[in-house]
């Protein structure tokens, strides 16, 4: 059996088992209400999460990573990640889940040439997933850096007005 056979034949229980290890990183009040990914409305983190891994894991197994439906379900699933405030980029990575079962489960049964295309299609998936959190580190970068502009701009200009060269402001003590 190939990867890509398993992941097609045990579907629906990786997808429940994918879900329930990304939302283990949340409190155990909040991962209860996460489980009716059924209701957009009242369960918007947990029906998100669960449709974009959904067609993220169509993808896969289709080996579509040029589609903008994978991009952009994978850069939504990082934005509930990052909300987490992970310490490093491995805790963002929502493959390894993957990879942990496509070894676990197919390692005995695969020859050189399957376990060379498992990893080529890990790897392709984590090199999207690097670009899509580094696009969103600098994004988050930049509102920060604008926000500390806006909040400090005003200071700065007033500092800047009071002390610059042309200006006829005299410290009392340099007399």
């Amino acid at each position: 059996m190939t990867s890509v056979e398993y992941l097609k034949n045990n579907k629906q229980s990786l997808l429940n088992e994918w879900f329930e290890w990304i939302i283990s990183v949340y409190p155990e009040s909040s991962r209860k209400y996460f489980n009716d990914v059924s209701q957009q409305f009242t369960n918007p983190v947990g029906y998100s999460l669960f449709n974009n891994i959904s067609l993220i894991f169509d993808c896969l197994v289709n080996q579509n990573f040029d589609s903008i439906g994978f991009r952009n379900a994978l850069e939504e699933v990082l934005k509930i990640r990052l909300v987490q405030q992970p310490a490093s980029l491995k805790e963002v990575n929502i493959f390894e889940f993957i990879w942990e079962k496509l070894v676990s489960n197919l390692q005995p049964n695969l020859d050189k040439k399957e376990i060379s295309l498992t990893i080529e299609l890990i790897n392709s998936c984590n090199y999207i997933l690097f670009e899509i959190y580094s696009d969103i580190h600098k994004r988050i970068i930049e509102i920060q850096r604008d926000e500390i502009k806006h909040r400090y701009g005003k200071i700065v200009e007033r500092l800047n007005e009071r002390y610059s060269k042309g200006n006829n402001y005299v410290n009392k003590t340099d007399t």
